[in-house]
């Protein structure tokens, strides 16, 4: 396990090597988004996604053993502020591969309409585990405005400041933890130290894009176009067949084979043609 070290953060990151497409590409730094459960001292977006990579600090969890410091965490959060994959904090580079792990927190961003709770008491505004609903989530340093649930005053905070009330801030276990995927973990992370680099990888990454564009249109160039198909279910003597509905019902509630059993039925006493062609589309 080796940590890097430099003097100042960087102004981006090239991350590779994730299953989660989402999750690879290129990050810039951008002002720390407010309305997420912690505090980010530092946060790089992904370009292509919303993923963010962010250093946050330490607050109603316990950090990830093996770092040099136990206040701070690496954190790649997806596009809904879930805080989905963590890295022991060293230094300003995070680790790569296995050194990161899966989170299972309950900690997520806040949307309006969920219950939430202080964190703590704040001199003046509110004392601690004061129960609230999140009425809305905008954007700067206070994005979410809060009415508490005892007299309806209202006030606008950053998202680190409250919980939700349904979170216990532990892991989720037993039959509901989620398998972790060692190929969803990020395996390559390079830092980029210049924005000039930034700007010349966002020119490579763009060529690349139009490249395959190119090549996509030649190799489709020419064939004939697909013949228009209808999407409406197939009827009888113009009302839908009974089958029809009986069969949909069977596939939300699991029963396929009897489903393709209806749906035989259907073809084998229709006599028009046409409606066997559309429902063998369906």
């Amino acid at each position: 396990r080796v940590w890097g070290e430099i003097s100042d953060w960087p102004v981006g990151f090239f991350i590779a090597g994730s299953s989660i497409a989402d999750v690879n590409g290129l990050y810039s730094l951008v002002d720390p988004d407010r309305s997420l459960p912690h505090y980010c001292q530092v946060v790089w977006h992904n370009e292509d996604s919303r993923w963010q990579l962010a250093h946050v600090e330490v607050d109603g969890f316990t950090a990830l053993p093996g770092g040099r410091r136990s206040d701070v965490e690496w954190q790649l959060i997806d596009g809904s502020g879930q805080e989905r994959l963590g890295c022991p904090a060293g230094e300003r580079l995070p680790m790569t591969g296995e050194a990161w792990k899966h989170l299972h927190r309950q900690f997520r961003r806040v949307q309006t309409g969920d219950r939430v709770k202080t964190r703590r008491k704040e001199k003046g505004f509110w004392d601690a585990d004061e129960e609230a609903v999140v009425v809305r989530v905008g954007d700067g340093d206070a994005p979410v405005e809060i009415e508490f649930v005892t007299d309806n005053r209202r006030i606008s905070t950053p998202g680190y400041k409250i919980v939700h009330v349904e979170s216990d801030a532990g892991a989720v276990t037993g039959s509901d933890a989620p398998v972790d995927d060692e190929d969803e973990l990020p395996w390559q992370i390079v830092a980029i130290m210049a924005e000039s680099k930034m700007e010349e990888l966002r020119r490579w990454r763009d060529e690349h894009r139009e490249s395959a564009r190119k090549a996509l249109a030649i190799v489709f160039e020419g064939l004939p176009a697909l013949p228009a198909v209808n999407r409406e279910p197939p009827v009888a003597d113009g009302q839908l067949h009974a089958n029809i509905p009986l069969a949909r019902d069977a596939c939300r509630k699991g029963r396929l084979q009897d489903a393709l059993e209806l749906l035989d039925e259907v073809l084998q006493s229709s006599s028009d043609s046409g409606v066997q062609a559309s429902l063998q589309t369906e």
